[in-house]
């Protein structure tokens, strides 16, 4: 995991501020919404092409997230030719659902190769935020659950909408017969796939997160950002699951995710926060 303490300002930032007009814009779900289209084209606007990438100052939060995602990559620049940044052309899914990758980067290498890189851009004022709704027949089949027990316990929370309804032996034993599956459960709600991918332009293989201040803390700092976190997909879901020494974390029968269900799909579906 990455992390940078950010006090510093970043006049892309306030410029992308400026641009998209936030003090304009009335309700918490549309400034939600063009605060993602802010930090994804922030990203865009960073590794815009090699010479743009390279121009970043050491100690900005620019040249931050360049360095450390190249070295996620395990390439410096001497290593790439040619570098492009794009959001466009990225195909619905199978099911014709929205795919998790925000922002790709092609990077052509010296050694004649390219790379794709898919990378999923997410900016919030709280810790966990939903990211995923499924029914648990789709759980179980896309995890390829087959114990029966695991399913009825499944089924009970979505039915319920809760463990309230749980014995304590019942809670003990999701956990356990849920643990060989948590991984592929949590990746899959960060890309769409339960299984690691490669250079696939439909499944996010790094993740940017930027926390935010909450406005209504801030109510005359139009500049919220305060921390800027670059992850492999592997690194995020431990960040998941386990604390900081590395103990499994205690919510989320063994997950770390928070389960809930969203207003309208109580009953029917279990929603995922992380």
């Amino acid at each position: 995991m990455s992390l940078i303490d950010v006090q510093n300002n970043s006049h892309l930032l306030n410029q992308l501020y400026n641009q998209y007009d936030l003090t304009m814009i009335a309700g918490a779900g549309h400034l939600t919404d063009k605060l993602g289209d802010v930090y994804e084209h922030f990203v865009l606007k960073i590794f815009e092409d090699k010479r743009v990438a390279m121009s970043w100052a050491v100690g900005t939060v620019e040249r931050y997230i360049v360095d450390a995602l190249l070295f996620k990559l395990g390439f410096t620049f001497n290593d790439i030719v040619g570098l492009k940044a794009s959001n466009d052309g990225i195909p619905l899914t199978a099911r014709n659902g929205t795919p998790k990758t925000d922002v790709y980067l092609t990077f052509d290498l010296t050694d004649g190769s390219t790379h794709l890189t898919p990378i999923s851009v997410k900016q919030s004022t709280v810790r966990k935020v939903a990211i995923a709704e499924y029914r648990v027949e789709d759980i179980v089949t896309a995890l390829n659950i087959q114990d029966p027990t695991l399913i009825q316990l499944l089924i009970k929370h979505q039915r319920d909408a809760s463990a309230i309804n749980f014995s304590l032996a019942e809670k003990l034993q999701l956990t356990a017969l849920l643990a060989p599956h948590a991984d592929s459960l949590i990746r899959w709600c960060l890309t769409l796939n339960p299984n690691r991918t490669v250079q696939d332009i439909l499944h996010p293989e790094y993740l940017i997160r930027f926390s935010l201040n909450h406005p209504s803390k801030f109510p005359n700092q139009r500049y919220c950002f305060n921390l800027v976190e670059v992850y492999s997909i592997d690194e995020y879901i431990y960040s998941i699951r386990y604390t900081a020494n590395g103990a499994l974390k205690a919510g989320g029968f063994g997950t770390g995710l928070s389960w809930t269900y969203a207003t309208g799909s109580k009953g029917t579906k279990i929603q995922l926060k992380g």
